[in-house]
């Protein structure tokens, strides 16, 4: 179910009458549905031999306003950027460090019900 979140949200946006709808998506996610490929079998959401491609490129080629977080703090205004006109769409890009472990994640080629790690649901909470 990779990738599922953008068209889903444009899918409820439509089918109540416009009313705001929120996505979180991952870099893999969003690039699935505009239209990223397996380039060469190095597959989308890794590391090695991945850049994600400009945001702002994305935002104008779409006609979009973007908000770009980088620090926490950011995060507020960004924000109140995007739901400033609730009835239209704005692209928010937030960044995660690598090192922040946010769990649960999706492993490649696996189902939804066996995320990493590999951890029953009340597991996750403690981590």
């Amino acid at each position: 179910m990779v990738g599922v979140a953008l068209p889903a949200a444009i899918g409820a946006c439509l089918a109540f009458d416009g009313q705001p709808v929120v996505v979180i998506a991952g870099n893999g996610g969003f690039q699935l549905n505009i239209q990223e490929s397996y380039f060469t079998s190095r597959y989308q959401s890794t590391v090695w031999g991945y850049s994600a491609p400009c945001s702002n490129s994305i935002a104008q080629a779409y006609g979009l306003p973007i908000a770009l977080v980088i620090e926490p703090e950011q995060l507020e205004e960004a924000l109140c950027q995007c739901l400033s006109d609730p009835k239209s769409p704005f692209l928010m890009e937030a960044t995660i460090a690598r090192e922040a472990n946010a769990y649960p994640k999706m492993a490649f080629g696996l189902p939804i019900s066996q995320m990493e790690p590999f951890a029953k649901p009340l597991e996750m909470e403690g981590t």
